[in-house]
């Protein structure tokens, strides 16, 4: 009887043996594969960089070289100038405004008068 028990533990033992090597395999051929697509994406990613690095190059490039183009102290000039313009403009709208305003109160005060002698 002992010996029947020793005998199902052997086979058992075995079998997991060679079951835990039939995964073993299986999980690396998996591995394996995951690696591969891994690989081929990162291929495809160098080639995509390689191509699209001088184009951001020239852009950097070209907006260093706009920037350098800048005159500091005509960006200065024309900024007064168009400050000034504001305010000139908005100063004639006041002024108008204004008149438009007393002009207004004027003719309210000649409708009032004619009002009261008339009555």
């Amino acid at each position: 009887m002992k010996e029947s028990y020793q005998k199902i533990i052997a086979i058992s033992v075995v079998a997991l043996v060679v079951a835990a090597v039939v995964f073993g395999l299986l999980a690396l051929e998996r591995l394996e594969r995951i690696t591969q697509v891994a690989e081929r994406t990162e291929a495809k990613l160098d080639r995509i960089i390689e191509v699209a690095a001088p184009v951001g190059q020239a852009a950097i490039q070209k907006g260093a070289d706009a920037l350098n183009e800048i005159d500091s102290e005509e960006l200065a000039h024309s900024a007064s100038e168009g400050l000034k313009e504001i305010g000139s403009a908005a100063k004639k709208s006041l002024i108008k405004h204004l008149e438009k305003h007393e002009a207004k109160k004027h003719n309210k005060a000649v409708d009032a008068a004619s009002s009261s002698s008339s009555n």
